[in-house]
């Protein structure tokens, strides 16, 4: 199987071409499987709010599906996000990053229903690249060199992630050239990325 390259820029570049509301799906199923790593650290981190997070999470999730979304409401989603990131005030804890990690991701795509930019969709996807190469640095080791960040890219956890995102565009892509197929497919995505987030620090 060939490896999958990360490129941001090629990634904005696609999810330049789709409709706002799938763009953010794309960011909300990257926010969605990385969600577990900020439940999982909740009872270390002074800051967190688990239910919180899932509701406003959920609520995107149910704006995208209708096709609408308050500006206003979305406004406070964000700031309700940021103050749910470990602030200065916290002591580091084991699983710091990934809690970080998940609430910005959530906030990229939040900012990318309220913008409609590609950009923050993609960062979104950048924030499950961060954890993931945390984790599969622990694995192989500190990268010292470009083979080291070539071992770490073409690890198959990382690779797995790849072709997640890749499955998501290609279903975006066709919901975009098929009005009136959205709502099922960003469903579809929505399943798929809750059953991925138990594998995206270990292969199923």
């Amino acid at each position: 199987m060939t490896a999958l390259r990360r490129s941001r820029d090629e990634l904005s570049k696609k999810l330049s071409s789709l409709p706002t509301r799938l763009r953010t799906a794309f960011a909300a199923a990257c926010a969605q499987r990385l969600m577990p790593g900020y439940i999982r650290s909740a009872s270390r981190n002074l800051n967190a709010n688990p239910q919180q997070a899932v509701k406003i999470l959920d609520e995107l999730w149910n704006d995208i599906r209708g096709g609408s979304a308050d500006g206003n409401k979305l406004n406070r989603d964000v700031e309700s996000c940021a103050a749910l990131l470990p602030g200065d005030d916290v002591s580091y804890f084991e699983g710091i990053e990934y809690a970080e990690n998940a609430i910005l991701s959530l906030i990229f795509a939040i900012e990318s229903e309220l913008k409609g930019a590609a950009e923050r969709a993609a960062q979104a996807a950048g924030e499950v690249h961060d954890s993931l190469f945390i984790f599969v640095q622990g694995l192989v080791g500190d990268v010292e060199s470009r083979a080291d960040m070539a071992r770490i890219d073409s690890h198959p956890l990382m690779q797995a992630e790849l072709r997640r995102q890749a499955a998501d565009l290609a279903d975006l892509e066709s919901a975009a050239k098929n009005p009136g197929s959205e709502p099922p497919i960003v469903a579809r995505i929505r399943r798929r990325a809750e059953a991925d987030s138990e594998f995206l620090f270990r292969l199923p």
